[in-house]
């Protein structure tokens, strides 16, 4: 996995991005954490080539990085503001693009956290000094529905402030009933809670 959002370039998108090989794949957005932001690939770059083999469409670049593994490096190629660039990216295995120690995921059933950053800190309203997980989804089936609602972080799990879900995970079992120490809508409470 790159972590980009993507499109085709044409003609005029060639011209408006300064574009000379008048082919390759526009970068839309990054995605926070993945391997493509993590490198210093931006929005509005142009990929034209992986690993030397020039790239025209955004079929071609997925080929391109389905035939690499997890773990592989890959040279990617592209154009910012007309200037070639080239940057090393790791990839990571589409199903745990995040690997090991992972920023956002399923904590506990039908509650899915991420690791507070800059964009979790501005959605939630969250001031920077606010570390731990952040839940950010709980579906209406889940157990810990009346537990825990979106926005609402976890500040430490049995005395420990978690830095990732794998961590949390960890904590969670390792006793029966783990206690929670939760900042929700500017109030801070201890939850007991039985994974």
């Amino acid at each position: 996995v790159l972590g980009v959002n993507i499109q085709d370039i044409d003609d005029e998108y060639a011209d408006a991005f300064q574009v000379p090989e008048r082919a390759g794949v526009l970068i839309q957005s990054v995605i926070e954490d993945l391997p493509a932001a993590m490198a210093g690939l931006r929005e509005g770059d142009v990929i034209v080539a992986i690993n030397g083999v020039p790239v025209e469409s955004v079929n071609e670049l997925r080929i391109q990085v389905a035939t690499s593994s997890p773990g592989d490096i890959v040279a990617v190629r592209f154009r910012r503001e007309g200037e070639a660039l080239e940057l090393d990216v790791v990839l990571t295995d589409p199903n745990n693009p995040y690997g090991t120690g992972a920023l956002s995921g399923e904590l506990l059933e039908g509650v899915e956290v991420a690791v507070i950053n800059q964009t979790q800190s501005q959605k939630y309203g969250l001031e920077r000094s606010i570390q731990g997980l952040v839940v950010v989804a709980v579906t209406e089936t889940s157990p810990y529905a009346e537990t825990f609602a979106p926005g609402a972080v976890l500040l430490e799990i049995n005395g420990v402030v978690p830095e990732s879900v794998d961590e949390a995970r960890k904590l969670f079992e390792s006793g029966p009933v783990s206690r929670v120490y939760v900042f929700y809508k500017g109030r801070v409470a201890y939850l007991a809670v039985r994974p």
